[in-house]
């Protein structure tokens, strides 16, 4: 089976300075003990990481991690199909935005015995990033997309080395990331302004009518609440979606009432701006 694929690192917070994080797929730990898990600025700047979660059995772990990672040390069995299934929850409802279908990370001698026991708890097809380290990376590469059971190998872990481990993954499977779910917001008479919160630098807001037509967009220069003015007082949509050079896109997507657009918004091609002609906001 052919598959696009994606070359990948996964580093510690310890070996992160060493290793050749420019321009590369990283994989970064968010449980673990201070020298595993990535810091903040770590994370800042890669916003598209694969995120790992290797608590152990009662401890404290994430489901908007991408991976819950099975080993020796890390998540146990008997608790590894409840965390995917939080996970899964976790991706429907746009808790973290940008966050992959939930896989398991396992040694390939192991994988039969995690697809086995998630056959037996979970409805549908588990994904996998399995751990071979005496394979190529061009074996590695023809094992994606292949099944264990239930499952599909997503990921593969083909090498060590001194400061991080070296994998493939399908690329599908990095660019389905979860999204912030629809939330409605209104324009009031007097200030045509939304307000948005907790957004990052080099997102991207856009305001489109209800066909599609932008009519407002801005790129925020600088990170935390942001404000978009100029608009007709209305019902709107406040949707994020994902691209793959950041964790997500907040867009305003906006449905101006018809007795607006009958009364000056002028309705220019996609990508222009339209002016509001003669509107009191």
């Amino acid at each position: 089976m052919t598959v696009g694929y994606t070359n990948a690192i996964d580093v510690t917070a310890a070996n992160y300075e060493h290793a050749p994080v420019n321009n590369m797929q990283v994989c970064l730990y968010v449980t673990g003990t201070p020298d595993i898990v990535a810091t903040p600025e770590m994370r800042e700047a890669h916003p598209s990481a694969v995120l790992i979660d290797q608590s152990s059995m009662g401890g404290q772990w994430d489901a908007t991690a991408d991976v819950q990672d099975y080993e020796r040390g890390a998540v146990d069995l008997q608790e590894l199909s409840g965390r995917v299934f939080e996970s899964r929850s976790a991706f429907a409802t746009g808790e973290r935005p940008g966050q992959r279908q939930p896989a398991v990370y396992v040694s390939r001698n192991n994988a039969q015995t995690v697809a086995t026991a998630m056959a037996t708890t979970l409805d549908r097809e588990v994904n996998l990033w399995v751990a071979d380290w005496s394979i190529s990376v061009g074996e590695a590469i023809a094992l994606l997309g292949t099944r264990i059971g239930d499952c599909v190998i997503t990921g593969v872990q083909y090498e060590i080395d001194q400061y991080c481990d070296k994998s493939v993954f399908v690329t599908e499977w990095l660019d389905d990331k979860s999204k912030r779910p629809q939330e409605k917001v209104s324009v009031t008479p007097g200030n045509g302004l939304i307000d948005i919160g907790d957004v990052s630098v080099g997102q991207i807001i856009t305001v489109y009518y209800s066909d599609n037509i932008i009519a407002k967009q801005l790129k925020v220069t600088r990170p935390g609440a942001q404000r978009i003015s100029g608009l007709a007082p209305g019902s709107y949509n406040l949707t994020v979606i994902g691209n793959n050079e950041s964790a997500y896109v907040p867009d305003i997507k906006v449905k101006l009432p018809d007795c607006y657009k009958a009364g000056g918004v002028r309705v220019l091609p996609r990508s222009h701006v339209p002016l509001y002609d003669g509107m009191s906001v």
